[in-house]
């Protein structure tokens, strides 16, 4: 494995995390702007979206395991199942705000990752330290 690859499989994931993290603010964000639209479900990015967006293929080892996620790399959107009002409006601003401050903790986390990578990278290259 080349420098390039190394470099590029230990940034990789932390692209694509932080390109789910996204996804997932503007699913948030579209739920408590739709808070008081009747008939609105409130949805989320799906688990399984974010394993096709990171690639990892689920092998299938046995005839009764369900197969594994197509490779469309679309979100799979699902309902967040919350308590469903009166207008037919399940969307919670509370528990959206909560998810939303979480989403924006993780996506945090994950920049900070990112810049140190690309820290230590300059370091390597320059053989100087960052001030």
């Amino acid at each position: 494995m080349g420098f390039l690859e190394s470099v590029d499989r230990s940034i990789q994931p932390l692209v694509q995390g932080l390109d789910a993290r996204q996804r997932r603010h503007a699913a948030i964000s579209a739920n408590v702007a739709n808070a008081d639209t009747p008939g609105y479900r409130g949805i989320d990015v799906g688990f399984a979206g974010a394993l096709e967006r990171a690639r990892l293929a689920l092998a299938r080892t046995h005839p009764r395991h369900r197969a594994g996620a197509s490779a469309t790399g679309a979100d799979h959107l699902v309902f967040s199942g919350g308590e469903v009002r009166r207008d037919g409006n399940d969307v919670d601003v509370d528990r959206e705000m909560v998810k939303l401050a979480r989403n924006q903790i993780e996506y945090q986390f994950l920049a900070r990752r990112l810049g140190g990578r690309f820290r230590k990278l300059k370091e390597a290259i320059t053989g100087k330290a960052a001030s």
